[in-house]
């Protein structure tokens, strides 16, 4: 789930975590997350933030760009919304921990996987909600139409 809109507000929380932000690493799946990265562009050119985006496509090569990142000297990282992100999540967390770095992600269960900053939707709570919806569809409960505007006994 592609979240732009969130990119910007994530970056101010790493300015005010980092108050002299001027470096961050992205990791990003530059194959599906062009969105979220035009608008972390956007927010750091208005923040005179330089960013050093390194693409991350396999949950093993988590390590490996990690060290790319690390030659460009990040103050931060930036996780951007994708599947292989997700998955390489704990790791990522770890890796920034182990090199003192603050890192932000869009991903409710950051933090809980070690990370520092997490700003996004909460999915877990999201899918027992989901659940519950879809458990009173199936168990037939009346519709609000049905409810308001027909005769009674009818729907």
């Amino acid at each position: 789930m592609d979240l732009p809109e969130l990119t910007g507000k994530q970056l101010q929380y790493l300015r005010e975590a980092v108050p002299r932000l001027s470096r961050v690493g992205v990791v990003w799946d530059d194959r599906i997350a062009k969105a979220p990265f035009a608008e972390a562009e956007a927010t750091a050119r208005a923040l005179s933030i330089s960013l050093h985006p390194v693409p991350l496509h396999r949950r093993a090569e988590a390590d490996d760009v990690m060290k790319r990142l690390l030659v460009e000297h990040p103050q931060a990282i930036l996780l951007l919304t994708a599947p292989v992100v997700f998955t390489a999540l704990s790791r990522l967390a770890e890796l920034a921990r182990q090199n003192r770095l603050p890192s932000i992600c869009p991903f409710s269960t950051y933090p809980a996987s070690g990370g520092l900053l997490a700003y996004g939707p909460d999915f877990p709570t999201m899918w027992r909600q989901t659940a519950s919806y879809v458990d009173r569809i199936l168990k037939g409960p009346r519709s609000a139409i049905c409810r308001w505007s027909a005769p009674p006994n009818s729907c």
